[in-house]
């Protein structure tokens, strides 16, 4: 698979969070247009390189459905080539803090 559609399989699967959220009575709207203006990729490492949170993040934890975040997408192996070791790390340090994964 190329970068290119490995980039579209993560959009693809970052929209089916969105809808899900959607489906929760959730607004992604703001995660929508990022994702829309840079792509789901691209939006994720921009919000990382930043240290800022990924729109619609905590919504997700507080409804208790973290693993819709698109940090949980990004540390799937399947994602594994359109980041950085240092991007997957911080991805998961955000993870733990929001309680997916219990250490």
């Amino acid at each position: 698979m190329t970068v290119k559609e490995l980039e579209a399989a993560f959009t693809a699967a970052a929209e089916n969070t969105m809808q899900k959220a959607e489906a929760l009575g959730l607004d992604s709207a703001s995660l929508r247009a990022q994702c829309e203006k840079h792509g789901a990729a691209a939006c994720l490492k921009r919000c990382i390189q930043r240290g800022q949170e990924i729109p619609l993040s905590r919504e997700l934890t507080a409804a208790g459905q973290t693993g819709l975040r698109l940090e949980a997408l990004a540390v799937e192996s399947r994602f594994a080539e359109l980041f950085t070791d240092e991007e997957i790390n911080a991805c998961l340090e955000r993870l733990i803090e929001a309680g997916y994964y219990k250490i």
